[in-house]
Order: structure tokens, then C-alpha cells, then sequence
């Protein structure tokens, strides 16, 4: 058997190494081994339904491969991840290590939502989002995690920034859901909760949303801004008054509040030019708090005309941080 010239280098090398020097590259070794481990959590989370979910809607990860700073991204109700293929990349370009949750109800084929969408609760979504932030803590080369929340998922990231106390590094609201406009459901969908019907959102079916929302999930919803309202906002902790912080909004909605959600960044002391709230003049192209953070418009195809400046604005936030 020929030993080519090769392995004996390598060999004469690993022979001059300092016994520091094998130390180092073991726990290298050792430490890439463990962040392989920690990547394959991730794909537990979801392992036992992951085949009833929408190609479109599955939870993803973007990963530098090592820990590094590291985001958490949380999506809305009857959406997906599927919604952060573009704000993502910005936080992976930046050295950040995505992750992204996909809540039990979501994200489901036709077959199998209706029945979980009826039973869901507010502490199986905080469960679902609490499994993946064990992960992206040791994901992290920190002792905390970013914090991106779209839509009612803005309201969880509020929530967890609550929870994790001293715990966040910043956190980013997209048309975050902290109040609907539709005041009259609350108690309707309370008393429908457990009824398989939902309420039509009048928009066709996609890949990485619903068509529809239960109304039980609605109601789960009301619950999540309630207790925000009494708990979170009305008395903010010094720790969320502190965080760095940035939130977007469309003054074209039907959904959420927008005045209430500007109320609240003043609780937050969110600096003044971090809330940026687009207009919308054109009919065809109006951006709804559903499009936001995506490239492209669910009604009607055109592209979001605001969609290249709340990127490149987000960008500049993270590069604030650094």
C-alpha cells in the first residue's frame, strides 16, 4: 500500500503540534459536533406532523454553521414562516443564525387543520414557541436571542420579550396585531370557539397561509392582546424599556389597530425613528399588514411597493447594533 506524501505531512504536523494546540482543535471538533446536534433539534419540533404541513409553510433555518447572534422569527395567525423569506436573509447577511417556529395549527393541509385549529390555546402557541427558544439559546453565541415578530406574531414576540426577561437582544414588530379593529368578535368568537367554522379573510389559498381563521384561533388571539394590555404594556419591565427596538406598519388596514399599536410604541419607548408607518396612494398596489414583509401582494401579485426600504431600513438597525 502506497502512504503518499500528503499523509505524512498532515501526520508531521498533528506530531509538532502543542499539546494547547490539540486541545484547541479537539473542543473545535467537539463544538461543531454539538452545534450539528443542535441543528437536528430543530427538525424534531415539527417531526411528527411535518408531513401534513404545506411545502410553502414548513419552518426553516438559516444557519452560519456555528453559533453566532441568532434570531427567532415568529409568524401570524394562518400564516407561516413562509412569510420571512425576504427579512430573514437580511438578518443571515448580517451573521445571524435564523430560526423560525411554526405553530401546531398553522401551516396544516386542508385534511388535517380543522380539528387542532378548534382545540388550539394560547399556552399550546407559547409552548410551541418555547421548544424553539431552547434551541436558539444554544444556537446563540450570546446569552440571548433576537426577536421578530409578524402580525400576531408580533404580539408573541411581545409576549416572550415579557417572559425572557433580560433574556432578548432586540426586537423587531412587522404590523404587529397588539389590538384588533374588530372590537364586536371578541365575545362572538368566544362563544364560537369550539365550532369547526371559520371567518374568510378573502384572499385564495397559498402555500405559507390559510384562506381562513378559526374561530377559535381568533379568539386565542383576543386572549394574547388582552393579556398583553393588562400585563405587558400597561406596566412595561425596565428590561423591554431598554431593548433596542424597531416596528413597521401600513396605514392600510382593516385588521389592526394602527393608533393603538403607535400608543403602545410610546409605552416602549420606541425611538421615534424606528416606527415607520408606510402610506399607500395607489389602489393597485395597497400593501395590507398581511403583505408587509413579502415581495409580493396575496390579492393581487403586484409587488409591495414598500417591501426594498423596510429592508434596507431593517438592515440599518441590525448595523446599528453592532
Amino acid at each position: 500500500m502506497k502512504i503518499s506524501a500528503k499523509f505524512f505531512l498532515s501526520l508531521s504536523l498533528f506530531v509538532t503540534m502543542s499539546g494547547s494546540q490539540i486541545l484547541r482543535a479537539e473542543e473545535k471538533i467537539n463544538e461543531e459536533m454539538l452545534f450539528r446536534q443542535t441543528e437536528e433539534k430543530f427538525q424534531t419540533l415539527t417531526k411528527d406532523r411535518i408531513e401534513k404541513v404545506k411545502e410553502g409553510s414548513k419552518p426553516f433555518m438559516l444557519s452560519q454553521g456555528k453559533k453566532a447572534r441568532t434570531v427567532v422569527m415568529l409568524h401570524g395567525l394562518s400564516d407561516s414562516p413562509g412569510s420571512f423569506k425576504e427579512t430573514s436573509q437580511v438578518y443571515y447577511k448580517r451573521g445571524y443564525n435564523v430560526v423560525t417556529v411554526l405553530l401546531r395549527d398553522h401551516g396544516l393541509l386542508a385534511p388535517y387543520r380543522h380539528e387542532v385549529r378548534a382545540e388550539i390555546t394560547l399556552k399550546d402557541w407559547r409552548e410551541d414557541i418555547d421548544n424553539l427558544m431552547k434551541i436558539a439559546f444554544l444556537m446563540s453565541d450570546t446569552d440571548k436571542v433576537a426577536l421578530v415578530g409578524f402580525s400576531m406574531g408580533g404580539a408573541l414576540a411581545l409576549d416572550v420579550a415579557d417572559r425572557y426577561e433580560g433574556k432578548i437582544s432586540s426586537l423587531v414588530l412587522l404590523a404587529p396585531l397588539l389590538k384588533m379593529n374588530h372590537a364586536w368578535a371578541a365575545p362572538v368568537t368566544r362563544v364560537l370557539r369550539h365550532v369547526k367554522y371559520s371567518l374568510e379573510k378573502g384572499v385564495p389559498e397559498a402555500e405559507h397561509f390559510y384562506p381562513d381563521i378559526a374561530y377559535n384561533q381568533t379568539y386565542q388571539g383576543f386572549t394574547l392582546t388582552k393579556y398583553l394590555k393588562n400585563h405587558v404594556t400597561k406596566k412595561p419591565k425596565d428590561a423591554l424599556l431598554s431593548l433596542p427596538k424597531m416596528m413597521f406598519l401600513t396605514d392600510a388596514d382593516t385588521t389592526i389597530e394602527n393608533d393603538y399599536a403607535l400608543e403602545v410604541a410610546k409605552k416602549l419607548h420606541f425611538d421615534q425613528d424606528r416606527v415607520v408607518t408606510y402610506t399607500n396612494p395607489e389602489i393597485m398596489s395597497t400593501t395590507l399588514h398581511r403583505d408587509l414583509p413579502m415581495r409580493k401582494i396575496n390579492a393581487t401579485g403586484v409587488e409591495n411597493p414598500h417591501i426594498d426600504d423596510l429592508l434596507t431600513q431593517l438592515d440599518g438597525f441590525l448595523a446599528s447594533l453592532e
